[in-house]
């Protein structure tokens, strides 16, 4: 049972990432609304608010690197050898990751 909880977990909190990191990329660069952004490094606000291009870069490379490490879970989770152990390398990579992104914002 825990197995299925750190497994779901991991693909939950993937998944909310991926939609994050797409959603800011598409309001960002497709729809392009920068009006409520503080582009330009004014204030206390992250390197990555230089500009919209870098933001919505960095929004949309975090976001494949969620959708990388669902993937690898889900196959993970899907063999039988040392399956407990990939999802655990898995969780970590995932907490490390939203560390970065996190702080980083």
């Amino acid at each position: 049972m825990s197995r299925w909880l750190v497994f779901l977990c991991t693909i939950l909190v993937s998944v909310f990432f991926i939609f994050l990191g797409l959603f800011e990329y598409w309001q960002v660069r497709v729809l392009e609304r920068t009006s409520d952004y503080p582009f330009g490094g004014q204030g206390p606000t992250p390197w990555y608010y230089k500009s919209a291009e870098l933001y919505a870069r960095f929004n949309f490379v975090s976001a494949i690197l969620f959708a990388a490490i669902a993937l690898l879970s889900i196959r993970a989770f899907s063999t039988r050898r040392k399956r407990f152990q990939k999802i655990m390398l898995l969780v970590s990579i995932t907490l490390v990751l939203i560390h970065v992104v996190m702080t980083s914002r």
